[in-house]
């Protein structure tokens, strides 16, 4: 019964099966179509790059055929081969599991996977097919925000992206960068997606990532993230290794030159209390850029903020250079901060005796090269970097620095450097620091406008403004995150800010006279005095005196940033000037217009404040190769201090006591520096102050600590007066003392106790 169910189960299958005029005999076979097969990877559609590897898979059909071989009917399995075909070759040609070279040539190429059956029998063949599309990218941008619309659109081609900067937050502190490709080939149908391979010189293999057509068949693609450059690659963190200026590639097709953005901050050993300003600089680039400090070799600074280069003169100094430019030692940096004392032309080390240093020359010798690695920008925050601002014979500087760091033949050249054309005050230090970096943030202003501008926008802008850029004209326009290329031979401009009264009238540049280019001569040495030296001694007292706040009220302005206030009490309102350029007003309607100001936004002007300097901002620039002829000049900003009288003697004024200034530029009042203190009581009796010429002797004595290089380059005393000086104070009530203040070289003063003697700090 068992055997006839079985032929007759065989007979009926024969029959649907629809196998005619099968032969009946000992065995019988019944044969069955192969099954499905489908391409399960990659997907019908996908772009793919020209040249590229991709993994293909199939599923895999069965073939099961019936047979009574042995007297009963049973299932026999037909082995399935799969064959893959197409442009481009298969590694192997046959498997489920496949490795599809794509071929050179663009455009919708066909993978068909083929099923057949043997040796048992020979069924129809079953086929798969998908069509992917062969790309090939034709260029490459690099852009430095998600708007894509860098230097009107066309991207970063042939330029660099340096300075890394995360606003404070965020794992990593090196440059995002945002890319845009152009493809060919692709399918006109669809909004695309691609994942393509970014390489960098140091990272071949590079990594992965993922880009989206802008719109159906535009064939511009953008990153779907940004990508970041960092000291080593990671698919997974959207990381790229990249260690020097290197070409980046999307695809194997090379775009352009990007760079890490690597930072080098250091001071100098300054000595006594200025080692805390200066280190307080670098701390300031430091957290600008997000970056905790790290020991040397760091992979992002070399030095922190705070270490000192030069205890050890002619050894640690020697190896910051090296390490700076010299790859073996560690990576180079693209912006430098150094912050110590100096002489024209030169940066140095103060600390017992004075040591100068200067690119290819001075005592140690340093190699140019060593500096000119990597260094894109360069910041020597030291007094007469560039020498004095309206005396200094351009070719002094340009064989210091130019020569060394600039223009040097086959060599990556330095951009540009923002230094100093004067004696600096120490004290603003940090702060021009942090406005600095505060006004390259977002690319809001450029590296030069930056440094200069934020000279004189600080606490002490009486005491800081003239500081001074060389620089290739190609490279004016460096922003933070958009630096242009390199250049070995262009027109080398030379601008400067500067501001003092003894030179002329500064409000009206047309009085001025061409800038002196008389010869460089070395500087003397120490001092004369170019004032009349008081022989009145009057008898004064001590003051108490209260700390007067201007009504905070009034300081609300969604035109101005919120009112800062230093940890003395010092206020400070800015905004930005909706005009740049020269200054509109006149000195007259500057000076009315501050008054205004304080009247209706600034919490009111002092009854007894008087107006007892002005200043202007002078911006002077040239080809430093051709001053001569290219010399132009205007004026950019007005300064106005206010300063008031007690006893008939004057409060000591800006950095030192109470001042109101009052910042104009353009057509329009735009900032505010705030201390003023109002008269309280005489304390004590009256007792005679010490003479002018004694308190002379202390204060020269104490300049060269005061004004470091001073005494080297020499000094001239060039204003002698009483004044009631005291510090700013958080205290609400404090005393101020007689002093008698020296001006040095119509710009900084010291002070000397006028009763007892002493130095005043």
């Amino acid at each position: 019964m068992k055997s006839f169910k079985i032929i007759t189960i065989g007979l009926t299958a024969l029959i649907l099966l629809g196998i005619a005029g099968a032969v009946i005999a000992a065995n019988y076979l019944v044969y069955t179509p192969i099954g499905p097969i489908s391409i399960t990877v990659p997907n019908n559609g996908i772009l793919v790059l020209a040249g590229s590897e991709l993994s293909c898979e199939c599923t895999l059909p069965t073939d099961q055929d019936c047979s009574d071989a042995g007297g009963a009917w049973h299932v026999v399995p037909d082995p399935v081969t799969v064959t893959w075909s197409g442009p481009g070759t298969f590694t192997p040609q046959t498997g489920t599991s496949v490795t599809w070279t794509a071929p050179v040539a663009t455009g919708a190429a066909t993978i068909t996977v083929t099923a057949n059956d043997s040796p048992l029998a020979n069924d129809g063949a079953r086929t798969a097919s998908i069509t992917v599309y062969v790309i090939a990218v034709n260029s490459v941008e690099v852009h430095t925000t998600d708007a894509y619309n860098d230097n009107g659109g066309s991207g970063l081609n042939d330029c660099q992206v340096h300075f890394g900067h995360t606003s404070g937050s965020g794992d990593y502190a090196y440059p995002n960068v945002y890319l845009e490709v152009q493809l060919t080939a692709a399918n006109s149908s669809v909004v695309d997606t691609v994942t393509l391979p970014v390489t960098s010189e140091s990272s071949t293999t590079g990594i992965k990532l993922g880009f989206t057509e802008t719109g159906t068949n535009t064939n511009i693609y953008h990153c779907d993230n940004p990508l970041h450059l960092d000291t080593y690659s990671s698919t997974s963190t959207r990381r790229l290794k990249v260690l020097n200026e290197e070409t980046l590639s999307v695809g194997g097709t090379a775009g352009p030159e990007v760079d890490r953005g690597e930072v080098a901050t250091i001071t100098a050993d300054v000595g006594w209390w200025i080692q805390d300003y200066a280190d307080a600089g670098a701390d300031a680039v430091d957290y600008f850029l997000d970056k905790s400090e790290g020991s040397d070799p760091d992979p992002y600074f070399w030095w922190d903020g705070g270490e000192l280069r030069c205890v050890t003169v002619g050894s640690t100094f020697s190896n910051f250079v090296k390490n700076v430019g010299n790859t073996s030692s560690s990576y180079p940096a693209d912006f430098l901060f150094e912050c110590s004392h100096g002489s024209s032309g030169n940066i140095g080390h103060f600390g017992g005796s004075y040591h100068i240093f200067k690119p290819g020359g001075g005592t140690p010798t340093i190699v140019s090269t060593d500096w000119e690695q990597d260094i894109e920008w360069a910041v020597f925050y030291s007094c007469l970097v560039f020498g004095s601002d309206r005396d200094t014979n351009p070719a002094a500087y340009i064989a210091y620095w130019d020569d060394a760091l600039i223009r040097t033949a086959n060599e990556n050249n330095a951009h540009g450097i923002c230094a100093s054309c004067d004696v600096l005050w120490v004290a603003p230090t940090e702060e021009h620091m942090e406005v600095f970096c505060e006004m390259m943030q977002g690319n809001a202003n450029t590296v030069v406008d930056a440094y200069m501008d934020s000279a004189i926008d600080n606490e002490l802008p009486m005491y800081q403004e003239n500081v001074a850029a060389l620089f290739h004209d190609d490279n004016e326009d460096d922003y933070l995150n958009d630096v242009t290329p390199d250049t070995t031979d262009s027109q080398m401009m030379y601008t400067y800010y500067a501001g003092d009264d003894g030179y002329g009238d500064y409000w009206n540049p047309d009085t001025l006279s061409p800038l002196n280019l008389r010869a460089f001569t070395p500087a003397r040495s120490g001092y004369d005095v170019v004032c009349d030296i008081s022989t009145d001694r009057p008898e004064l007292t001590k003051v108490l005196v209260r700390k007067a706040n201007p009504n905070p009220n009034a300081l609300k302005t969604a035109d101005f940033k919120s009112p800062k206030r230093d940890n003395c009490g010092r206020l400070q309102l800015r905004k930005t000037p909706r005009l740049s350029g020269p200054i509109h007003m006149s000195r007259n309607e500057a000076a009315a217009a501050a008054v205004s100001f304080m009247a209706q936004k600034g919490g009111g002007m002092p009854p007894d404040a008087e107006l007892a300097r002005v200043r202007t901002q002078m911006v002077l620039q040239y080809d430093a190769l051709d001053p001569a002829n290219t010399q132009s000049q205007y004026v950019k900003k007005g300064l106005l201090e206010y300063r008031h009288k007690i006893n008939g003697i004057q409060v000591a004024g800006g950095n030192r006591g109470d001042s109101i200034l009052v910042i104009v530029a353009g057509d329009e009042v735009i900032g505010v520096n705030h201390h003023w203190r109002e008269f309280q009581k005489n304390i004590g009796k009256p007792q005679m102050v010490i003479s002018a010429q004694d308190a002379l002797a202390t204060a020269v004595a104490n300049i060269p600590r005061e004004i470091p290089g001073a005494e080297v380059t020499g000094y001239s005393i060039t204003d002698i007066k009483l004044f009631y000086y005291g510090r700013p104070s958080p205290a609400p009530t404090h005393t101020l003392v007689p002093a008698w203040s020296f001006e040095v070289n119509q710009s900084l003063r010291v002070y000397v106790d006028a009763f007892t003697g002493e130095f005043l700090r």
